[in-house]
């Protein structure tokens, strides 16, 4: 479990999860937040109570922690300029919501839905 001491309070990994879901939906492009596809290869769209399923946060050996996130985007955008935007506004947010650093945000794209 992620847990990093900030002026006396903890951060947890369900945190970090409310912050990266937050920066995602507010992101131009992700129609949503997907489960993390298991054996069965379903990809559905989380209500907003179930968004935390949809991304991983690890902890690495120098204190930084990577996050993987799973969404579904919107048809028409450029996959990769929203990958980016994306990705970077996580990082932003966690780091500054947090003060948690982090070392990689990986963007999975599990489908795209036409809005």
């Amino acid at each position: 479990m992620v847990s990093e001491e900030r002026k006396n309070n903890k951060i947890t990994v369900s945190t970090i999860k409310q912050v990266v879901c937050a920066a995602a939906m507010e992101c131009f492009g992700v129609v949503g937040i997907a489960n993390i596809p298991g054996a069965d290869s379903i990809v559905y769209l989380l209500t907003n109570e179930e968004w935390s399923k949809g991304v991983r946060v690890s902890a690495g050996s120098d204190k930084k922690i990577h996050i993987e996130v799973f969404v579904i985007l919107e048809y028409g955008m450029k996959m990769e300029t929203v990958c980016e935007n994306l990705s970077e506004a996580i990082k932003y947010n966690v780091e500054k919501q947090t003060g948690v650093k982090v070392k990689k945000v990986t963007v999975n794209v599990t489908s795209v839905r036409v809005m």
